[in-house]
């Protein structure tokens, strides 16, 4: 992701920055429509949300979905180094302690479907997790 705006670049290496954006709200008191859907002055909130973490250097983000997964998920679609996750997999993650590289180190596939994992999620877990660590995916 990264600024969209600053297209990348700068006179130094830093870290890769990561953010998680909790976008399950079914919006119930709002009419029914998902929270992350809501338009203020014709624009998504997810939209604003991602454009603000963008600015802020932001270079991937999870977005954990929920309510309206499909539409959701369909908002961000167009953003580099976005990913949607459902919220039991973001459970998960954070209930098994796989919260980190350091933390999945040694961690097979096989561990993570013991764990409650699909291989499709085990898979694209085990990515992210090289991926963090600098290596290839």
């Amino acid at each position: 992701m990264g600024c969209q705006f600053k297209q990348g670049g700068g006179l130094y290496t830093r870290l890769r920055v990561g953010a998680v954006l909790l976008a399950a709200g079914e919006g119930q008191r709002m009419g029914g429509v998902a929270k992350s859907l809501i338009r203020l002055q014709g624009v998504p909130l997810i939209n604003r949300q991602l454009v603000a973490l963008s600015g802020a250097g932001v270079d991937e983000v999870v977005v954990v979905t929920g309510h309206a997964r499909d539409a959701v998920e369909a908002a961000v679609a167009g953003w580099n180094g976005v990913e949607g996750i459902a919220p039991e997999v973001a459970q998960k993650l954070v209930s098994n302690g796989f919260v980190n590289p350091e933390a999945m180190e040694g961690v097979e596939a096989a561990d993570l479907i013991a764990a409650g994992f699909s291989e499709e999620e085990s898979a694209v877990i085990l990515k992210k997790v090289s991926e963090a660590k600098g290596g290839k995916a």
